[in-house]
């Protein structure tokens, strides 16, 4: 059971915070919106968000997408406990949007679960077999209502997330990059065959984090599907998994896609290599940190207490990597 639960509790170590209670706070500026519901599909659909201080008209904004299992509420106060993600909005005038994902409506996808008892997550292919809900189209028309709202600038909609949060950031910019313009994607699995949408024919920035030793990339490239998901998911589901196609592979992809030239290669420590592009089309920014002997695991600063599920081994924060990719951008 234990070597069970480990994996699992990798997906969902945004999840770890209680946010039953739906409470509504006032929208004002340096303020937090509490469980917000927007519909869409005909089913309510949550989403939390935060403004920061010296927000403005065109702004830019981050949705932030949560792991598998996690929630809105919790992974924004966990990116803003751990990362001081709001702090980092405030600095640097963003507003963030943290969407909800939906259990999928599949009977026991995983093992020793209840029918449908799988965790909130994020739908990548509403079509195939293992879920059916719109989470790009949700995810979409959310920007665009924001966009609307709160005279937001629509070329600065950006996307971030970790693991499951980290393959929505990849569906949404590759899927809807009409209205997502860039994609910081932490510990993420990059697949056609769950219909995230590789290869995509239009670039767009990137920001890749990848431990070589993460269990859901050691079978990137062997069209086959990662041991641990067969520990996981039923036979009959862990075959949708296949990666036929390694991170590195997806990087230079859309490295070739944008006509970038020699890259900078930059020593953040004995482990953490950044490879990153400057130099492409439409002044696109690729970066990817390759980190050796590092598996699916939390980058930061200060880890808190449970060091299975965050480390400080790669010399970087999640959080002031991303605000410092997308801030180039700008």
């Amino acid at each position: 059971m234990k070597r069970l639960l480990m994996p699992i509790a990798l997906l969902i170590l945004f999840s770890c915070l209680n946010d039953s209670k739906k409470t509504e706070l006032p929208v004002e500026i340096n303020e937090v919106k509490v469980n917000s519901i927007f519909k869409h599909s005909g089913k309510d659909r949550i989403y939390n968000y935060y403004i920061p201080k010296n927000f403005n008209k065109n702004s830019p904004a981050i949705f932030v997408f949560h792991a598998w299992g996690g929630t809105s509420l919790g992974t924004m106060n966990f990116m803003n406990d751990v990362h001081n993600f709001h702090e980092l909005a405030d600095k640097f005038g963003y507003l963030l949007v943290y969407p909800e994902g939906l259990p999928n409506q599949v009977d026991h996808l995983l093992y020793n679960t209840n029918p449908k008892d799988n965790g909130n997550w994020w739908c990548t292919d509403p079509s195939g077999e293992i879920c059916s809900n719109d989470d790009v189209g949700f995810s979409k028309e959310l920007a665009k209502y924001f966009i609307k709202k709160y005279d937001l600038d629509a070329s600065k909609i950006y996307a971030t997330g970790y693991s499951n949060g980290g393959v929505a950031t990849w569906a949404v910019n590759q899927k809807a990059n009409e209205i997502f313009k860039g994609a910081a994607a932490f510990g993420a699995i990059n697949t056609s065959s769950m219909g995230i949408g590789f290869p995509s024919k239009n670039a767009f920035p990137i920001l890749m984090f990848d431990g070589l030793l993460d269990p859901f990339a050691l079978q990137e490239g062997t069209n086959k599907p990662p041991a641990v998901m067969k520990k996981i998911w039923l036979p009959e589901h862990a075959n949708t998994a296949i990666l036929p196609y390694t991170r590195k592979q997806v990087f230079e992809y859309y490295a070739n896609l944008s006509n970038c030239l020699q890259p900078e290669i930059i020593k953040i420590n004995n482990i953490n290599t950044l490879t990153k592009y400057s130099n492409c089309d439409n002044n696109i920014q690729l970066w990817r940190y390759e980190v050796q002997d590092y598996g699916h695991l939390v980058p930061a600063l200060i880890p808190p207490s449970d060091k299975k599920q965050f480390s400080n081994r790669a010399g970087i924060d999640m959080g002031e990597v991303i605000f410092d990719f997308f801030t180039e951008l700008n």
